[in-house]
């Protein structure tokens, strides 16, 4: 028999939003990143989230099969991927028995997904390409963690798994407005056009306590944010490749100095250190 898939439920790479939101926050920081090729530091909650999405990944691709007549095994269960995805980043196998636990409540919430969704896409990466008459044409994608047909309304949908600590409303309020998901509704306009139903908002609850929680909701699509996003990421990506064919060695390039961008809520900054006492590098 041969060997089952193992799904690549990673990043976007440098023209994703991770990338472009990185640029936007600090340009150092995105240039030690993506110029120098310096690791990121991981948080818990960046590794529960990645490992969280390695078993939806799996769920639903396997789903999609027996919707479409395939065998599901020819895809790992979420178990088994979780497991396969802990050999290849040990610092996650301590969140394993959580998140395995988490998901699994998950699937029992939702009983009758099923028969109510159709799955059209899993982990697949698609774009367009962003004009604005300023900052020019750039091409943006992004990976989708799942899109589907909801059958009750026949529309379309977009929808991101967040493994979150505690869902709440605030969440598909924050989410709404950032660059992952107004670029996502841009995406859904343009290949699904009168079908799109929007996009939606998975938050699964990790927090560690006996009763996980689970919440979804479709995010607004805010009208000016749609518009302004072009000129916003060919705006930081000007500025990146200015820097990047500057000379300047990137230990050296500008750099955000305010709080929320050297710790966010979820982690400090892989390279703070290195804007408080790093000496290497062009001196300009």
């Amino acid at each position: 028999m041969a060997d089952k898939i193992l799904l690549n439920a990673g990043t976007s790479g440098l023209q994703g939003p991770s990338a472009d939101k990185m640029k936007m926050t600090c340009i150092r920081a995105a240039g030690l990143r993506y110029v120098l090729g310096w690791p990121g530091d991981s948080s818990d909650a960046s590794e529960k989230g990645s490992l969280g999405h390695v078993a939806a990944a799996h769920y639903y691709r396997r789903m999609q099969a027996r919707q479409q007549g395939d065998d599901p095994d020819q895809w790992y269960t979420p178990e088994e991927a979780m497991e396969k995805a802990c050999e290849d980043h040990p610092k996650w196998g301590k969140h394993y028995g959580q998140i395995r636990s988490t998901f699994d409540r998950y699937v029992a919430h939702y009983p009758n997904e099923y028969k109510e969704i159709t799955v059209l896409h899993v982990e697949e990466i698609a774009g367009v390409q962003l004009f604005d008459e300023v900052t020019g044409s750039h091409y943006h994608h992004t990976r989708l963690d799942l899109v589907y047909l909801r059958n009750s309304d026949l529309t379309v949908r977009i929808c991101d798994h967040k493994f979150v600590g505690h869902p709440n409303r605030r969440h598909a309020e924050e989410y709404g407005r950032d660059a992952q998901f107004v670029f996502l509704n841009i995406l859904g306009r343009t290949y699904f056009g009168g079908s799109f139903g929007g996009c939606e908002l998975n938050l699964i609850g990790v927090d560690g306590k006996k009763f996980a929680r689970f919440s979804q909701a479709t995010l607004p699509a805010i009208p000016d944010r749609i518009r302004d996003l072009p000129r916003s990421i060919g705006w930081a990506r000007m500025a990146f490749d200015f820097w990047k064919q500057s000379g300047v060695h990137p230990t050296r390039w500008p750099t955000s100095t305010h709080m929320h961008a050297c710790r966010n809520r979820f982690a400090v900054c892989a390279y703070r250190n290195t804007c408080d006492f790093y000496r290497r590098g062009d001196s300009t």
